[in-house]
């Protein structure tokens, strides 16, 4: 059967990830996911405690929190994308809760093995829109010369007066 859809190699109505960074990489990109011991201001008494009704433990694909250094954690990771995945490339995924919500050294200190790492492409940083401050918005600006880089932004509320 003939494929209908124009953005798609598997038949489906949307453009998936997949499509997307084979068409502009030339290969598949995956996320291997970092949990770099962030909180959020749901968890930490900023706003509230408990976190959002939605956010089960952090929105993590690997549900206990890690103890490890984020680069053991990439190495171990990476192994499984890898086999599964030989000729892919790695985006390193600041995964658990909102990994903008520090100080610009901390997660300076945090995120620049992964930019200088060159067989990662990109990061991906899952966020909220109110853990970005100007200095950190200045930056992932400059994450955003060297590495491509995506900002996850969690929907918290769609209200502004509760944002």
């Amino acid at each position: 059967m003939k494929n209908p859809y124009p953005h798609s190699e598997d038949n489906k109505r949307y453009q998936t990830w997949n499509y997307y960074t084979k068409k502009n990489y030339g290969h598949r990109l995956f996320k291997v996911p970092l949990d770099a011991d962030f909180t959020c201001p749901n968890r930490d008494g900023k706003v509230s405690y408990g976190g959002c009704v939605f956010c089960g433990g952090g929105s993590s694909s690997f549900p206990n929190r890690s103890q490890d250094d984020l680069i053991r954690q990439y190495n171990e990771r990476i192994k499984i994308f890898k086999a599964k995945w030989p000729e892919g490339r790695p985006l390193a995924y600041f995964q658990s809760y909102s990994n903008t919500y520090g100080t610009v050294e901390h997660i300076k200190e945090l995120y620049t093995p992964f930019i200088e790492n060159s067989e990662i492409e990109g990061l991906v940083i899952a966020t909220r829109s109110d853990c970005l401050e100007d200095d950190i918005l200045e930056y992932l600006a400059e994450i955003s010369q060297k590495k491509d880089l995506w900002i996850e932004l969690g929907l918290q509320s769609i209200h502004n007066q509760t944002l």
